[in-house]
């Protein structure tokens, strides 16, 4: 039992800050591997286009249709693993060439910043992150937490008060800016007791005057704010499109029209909406912290239109790259 770590999913980490996951995420812990975990669930999705013909069958016949269903499955995925092994191979290959190459790329970068030992550097990283103030004053890490925590709620408090300027209330937010995306995303029991929440922050971090919108701090802590939430994005966003990369697949083998057909291109488009709706919204907070248009910071129309197709995003999240 000593020996048992327990580990918090890749995808919920993500929503953490860097200390936490550093801590707590499979991504960052040696040993740890990625599993699909859902293959009886894979398995089973290949039998729903019988679900209609063994409804009407005894308990007996049913059975033995679905042990015949499965022996064929079976059957049919050992003729085909040697092709899929060597579409693995070729793959991850590919992927460990692009690896050594992004490391050169970074031993190159940390030179130049006169970092000598990129080893040490990297082993050093995780202590410099968490460590820690005396007792008497906050952990680094949960003081930028809550500075970013403060930072949100004055931005949701701003949007708030304009809607109420021309008559709507906080529910009324359309997503235009960063504060109203939080308000579009925000329950009741987020915006009960604002203030009292913000001035709690005020007092535990010892909010000046200098905090002012224009600050330069207040600026600083907003980008990292926003840096959080596009990264929250970008992991989403990395979500769909490996969906759409199977959904593409699924209906590519399919072939003609049929019911697996049709499932796959209807869960292509919903994806579809998904994926854009996440996108209009990333751009709000990278146009907010670069301080540009939203025109200026829009993804390539070509590149939207590969990811639409299940195709990589021009970013990485953590240590895997989106699509295929």
């Amino acid at each position: 039992a000593k020996d048992v770590r327990i580990m918090v999913n890749w995808l919920h980490a993500s929503s953490h800050d860097l200390s936490c996951q550093i801590l707590n995420s499979g991504r960052f812990m040696d040993g740890t591997g990625w599993v699909v975990g859902e293959q009886i669930e894979q398995l089973w999705s290949l039998l729903k286009d019988a679900a209609g013909l063994m409804r009407c069958m005894t308990k007996q016949n049913r059975h033995d249709f679905l042990e015949l269903l499965l022996s064929d499955i079976n059957e049919l995925k050992f003729t085909k693993i040697v092709d899929l092994l060597k579409s693995k191979t070729r793959s991850m290959v590919a992927k460990e060439h692009d690896i050594h190459r992004r490391i050169e790329d970074i031993k190159g970068k940390a030179a130049d910043s006169g970092v000598a030992d990129v080893e040490q550097a990297a082993s050093d990283f995780p202590s410099h992150q968490l460590a820690s103030t005396d007792c008497t004053g906050l952990d680094p890490a949960e003081q930028r937490q809550k500075e970013m925590l403060y930072v949100q709620l004055r931005e949701m408090q701003d949007a708030e008060a304009k809607l109420k300027s021309i008559g709507y209330t906080w529910k009324a937010s359309q997503g235009n800016t960063c504060g109203e995306l939080l308000l579009k995303y925000s329950k009741q029991s987020d915006m009960n007791g604002l203030l009292g929440k913000m001035g709690r922050l005020e007092r535990d971090l010892k909010i000046s005057p200098e905090w002012d919108v224009d600050s330069d701090v207040y600026q600083a802590t907003f980008k990292d704010l926003a840096a959080t939430h596009i990264f929250r994005y970008q992991s989403a966003i990395d979500v769909f499109v490996h969906e759409l990369a199977a959904e593409h697949l699924k209906k590519h083998r399919a072939g003609v029209s049929s019911k697996v057909t049709q499932a796959a291109e209807s869960k292509i488009q919903a994806l579809h909406r998904k994926l854009q709706v996440q996108l209009s919204e990333m751009y709000v907070w990278m146009a907010a912290a670069e301080g540009k248009p939203v025109s200026e910071v829009q993804l390539e129309e070509a590149i939207v239109s590969g990811m639409l197709l299940g195709e990589a995003a021009p970013w990485q999240v953590g240590g895997h790259v989106s699509g295929v």
